[in-house]
């Protein structure tokens, strides 16, 4: 059985996604310390995932997509 494909980044997503990544670079992509947890990385993936979802008119993006779309 065939998977449905997803629909493709607008470009008004991917300009939001790049907005927010190169605010938050630091939490996104430094290392773990004392002050950065795995837990507040995650929770910055979500965030960017509401506000690229919020602002395309296609499916809701997850975290995890949006990081693979990422990386």
């Amino acid at each position: 059985m065939k998977r449905a494909r997803e629909q493709k980044f607008s470009l008004r997503e991917k300009e939001v996604m790049l907005e927010l990544i190169d605010t938050h670079k630091d939490v996104l992509f430094g290392p773990l310390s004392m002050s950065v947890s795995n837990k507040m990385k995650q929770d910055m993936w979500e965030l960017i995932a509401n506000k690229v979802s919020a602002v395309g008119n296609g499916p809701a993006r997850s975290s995890d997509k949006i990081q693979h779309k990422w990386v």
